[in-house]
């Protein structure tokens, strides 16, 4: 509301000020960036951590998240002050470079899904496709070239959500999934009013909310045997295709008795449990053993650092609001996003003049940020409640320019 109130004193002036100093930052980050994409050295001291860039955030690795966030007011600001396409072009190559560069493939999808919006305007059909095109070029080029953060967007996505030992496919990756599953739990317990605001960090590991998580991740971290068969393992260094690293690359080769063979990488398989331990020992020993084994023998089990899905939050909002506010907090949720979805195709539909633009822009942002179906921030954190109600001041200055336009 305050941030409405200084839009609706200052207009024109709020504008040209908030463009600046936001993209100031913009700059910073690229330049730093440059540096040590140049001569291994960046401004901020920052390096790549994980495969991600962060610049002045450090080792927060929410660069992306931040700019993705921004991104769209700083679009409101360009077209509320008039400026060319030419402006809005460069904003967003400059903001994909670092989105792209920062590794967040939750803010990948979002900038994603803002190129999408932005496509399906008349406003900005035409320059969308051209952008599009070329970030497009530049991903591809970047991941041709094994630019680290680009290379964990695609091939940590992939390694994460179909593993070796699982048939079925992972939800963003086993730490999310467990959080998930523990959030389901507490929501189940607490149906109406959930645990409270910023509590879940608190009650997750309460053996009656984590129990059933607890099973599950011991369930899926042990690999049985379907067939009868034997096995060895094979020892070899690669460059892996995420860190660009070598990696010792441990390989087990069943070969079951009815003719089938399978190769399981044992890279999540390093807990001292089942025949595999026998094989590693004689490994170890210079000797390349032949296990056998029948049908629902144990073979491995998983290494998995956490025992449960605890975190500081759910790191999702559907999830977050299920578990902390309870049925009536998920249903406030569920019509405010709805309410946003309706505005959302009025607002594409009217005629776009400079408000109806902005108010679109407006929406489309809120729309992102509260999206139910991806990784989050916590909505109860100050920094992450600061970007995610910037927009909503501009839709509350934009809403009654919005209705009076014909």
């Amino acid at each position: 509301f305050i941030f409405f109130i200084l839009i609706h004193i200052y207009q024109r002036k709020f504008f040209h000020y908030f463009f600046l100093s936001i993209i100031f930052f913009f700059v910073i980050f690229f330049i730093d960036l440059v540096f040590f994409v140049s001569f291994d050295y960046s401004i901020s001291g920052n390096k790549f951590v994980t495969q991600r860039f962060s610049s002045l955030f450090g080792d927060e690795l929410v660069m992306g998240g931040y700019v993705m966030k921004i991104l769209p007011s700083l679009l409101i600001c360009l077209v509320f002050l008039k400026k060319n396409n030419y402006f809005i072009f460069l904003t967003l190559v400059l903001s994909g470079i670092l989105i792209i560069a920062s590794g967040e493939r939750t803010s990948t999808a979002h900038f994603l899904i803002l190129l999408f919006c932005l496509i399906i305007n008349k406003r900005f059909f035409k320059i969308s496709i051209f952008f599009i095109t070329l970030f497009s070029i530049i991903f591809i080029s970047l991941y041709s070239f094994k630019f680290h953060p680009v290379k964990r967007i695609v091939n940590a996505t992939i390694s994460e959500i179909n593993v070796d030992g699982r048939d079925d496919l992972i939800l963003f990756s086993d730490v999310h999934e467990n959080m998930l599953f523990t959030s389901f739990e507490i929501f189940k317990q607490n149906l109406y009013l959930g645990t409270g605001a910023k509590t879940y960090r608190f009650v997750c590991g309460q053996e009656k909310y984590s129990l059933k998580t607890k099973e599950k991740i011991l369930n899926e971290n042990l690999l049985f045997a379907k067939k009868d068969g034997h096995f060895y393992i094979i020892e070899f260094w690669e460059i892996s295709n995420i860190t660009s690293k070598p990696n010792l690359k441990t390989i087990m080769r069943i070969f079951y008795d009815d003719g089938e063979v399978e190769n399981i990488d044992l890279l999540r398989y390093r807990l001292n449990l089942g025949k595999v331990n026998k094989a590693y020992e004689r490994l170890s020993g210079g000797v390349n053993a032949i296990i056998s084994f029948k049908k629902n023998d144990l073979l491995a089990k998983i290494s998995y650092d956490r025992k449960d899905g605890c975190d500081t939050h759910p790191h999702n909002l559907t999830a977050q609001f299920a578990a902390e506010l309870g049925i009536f907090g998920l249903l406030f949720y569920v019509l405010f996003y709805l309410y946003f979805i309706i505005e959302f195709f009025k607002a594409n539909f009217k005629k776009q003049n400079i408000d109806a633009t902005c108010y679109y822009l407006s929406i489309s942002s809120i729309l992102i940020n509260f999206i139910p179906f991806l990784p989050s921030g916590n909505f109860f954190n100050n920094w992450y409640s600061f970007v995610l109600y910037v927009p909503i001041g501009f839709y509350i200055f934009f809403h009654k320019k919005f209705k009076k336009t014909p």
